[in-house]
């Protein structure tokens, strides 16, 4: 696997969820699930395509914290 010859922990992602439709953010999501990887999805806006399993956390301008869980 790619990940492990390249020796990486975690693969972050900016404004992902913005550029794929539900049905191919799935199908990754599945991927990175089947090969067992690290993600961090990084967003800028509010975005309603969620996986199950998935942890939202927002964090807002006085720095608190609120986690979802779908």
């Amino acid at each position: 696997m790619l990940a492990e010859l390249a020796k990486i922990k975690v693969l972050v992602f900016v404004n992902l969820k913005c550029m794929l439709d539900i049905q191919d953010f799935k199908q990754l999501c599945k991927c990175i699930e089947y090969n067992d990887m690290n993600v961090l999805f990084v967003e800028t806006q509010k975005n309603k395509k969620f996986v199950d399993g998935e942890i939202n956390i927002v964090i807002d301008e006085d720095k608190c914290e609120f986690v979802s869980r779908f």
